[in-house]
């Protein structure tokens, strides 16, 4: 992969949902390795917690890593939390 390739998304925080295990996961996984602050929610708490330790563990970034936070955002402060949790990486969500 070329550097500009692994920086795509360098500066830009991404709220991933269902980020536990599947898809969302590995979404979460390549956003992070592609230069993206990574907030990885899923219901599972636990498993939001240890998929955000396997991405800091596996990515050198200069950026702090991962965020999680346990709240689905199938509900309405779910979805207030994650992005709070995002808002604490001190990067504005991107919406693109």
């Amino acid at each position: 992969m070329t550097a500009a390739a692994l920086a795509r998304f360098g500066g830009r925080t991404a709220l991933l949902t269902a980020a536990a295990s599947g898809i969302g996961e590995a979404t979460a996984h390549r956003l992070a390795l592609e230069g993206a602050s990574v907030v990885v929610t899923d219901v599972d708490a636990e498993a939001a917690h240890r998929v955000a330790e396997d991405i800091r563990a596996s990515i050198r970034s200069p950026s702090p890593g991962p965020t999680c936070t346990g709240a689905g955002l199938m509900r309405l402060e779910g979805v207030g939390a994650g992005a709070d949790d995002g808002r604490a990486e001190g990067e504005p969500l991107s919406t693109s």
